[in-house]
């Protein structure tokens, strides 16, 4: 009995005394290791606003870890022929400011059906259709 009762003290301190990741190394090892960037579609578009075909992208993100998120940055790299980045924006797609205010253990984040981010400052002779997108570790912060 006594010992059941100092395993079970033992659990609960352990998970009281659970914290999120910090500082950017830990953030660091929870992205490389639990987030998953995927769905990466990039194209032009044509949208009602331009008379022209505007470059454009899409993507989801999923928490496979056990930590909810409360903020999530990323960037979008566009790349040119050779593969090299010309181009770069970030984005927020997990915020109280945004549409999904908490990217909990195992949810996903979508964009909505045929809805694409879009970036006219790009010019289309560069562009080879290719983006890359990171998560900004220094900005990423989850819930206590």
């Amino acid at each position: 009995m006594k010992l059941n009762f100092f395993l079970l003290t033992v659990l609960c301190l352990h998970i009281a005394s659970h914290e999120a990741p910090k500082n950017d190394e830990e953030k660091q090892f929870y992205v490389d290791n639990f987030i998953e960037i995927s769905n990466v579609r990039s194209q032009y578009i044509n949208t009602y606003l331009d008379d022209f075909a505007v470059p454009a992208f899409r993507y989801s993100i999923k928490n496979n870890g056990t930590e909810t998120i409360s903020t999530l940055w990323v960037k979008v790299y566009f790349l040119d022929k050779n593969g090299d980045p010309f181009y770069e924006n970030d984005y927020l797609p997990i915020s109280d400011f945004s549409d999904m205010k908490l990217l909990k253990p195992n949810y996903t984040y979508r964009m909505e059906t045929n809805k694409y981010n879009t970036v006219k400052e790009i010019n289309p002779k560069e562009w080879s259709k290719k983006i890359k997108i990171e998560v900004i570790v220094d900005k990423l912060e989850f819930l206590e």
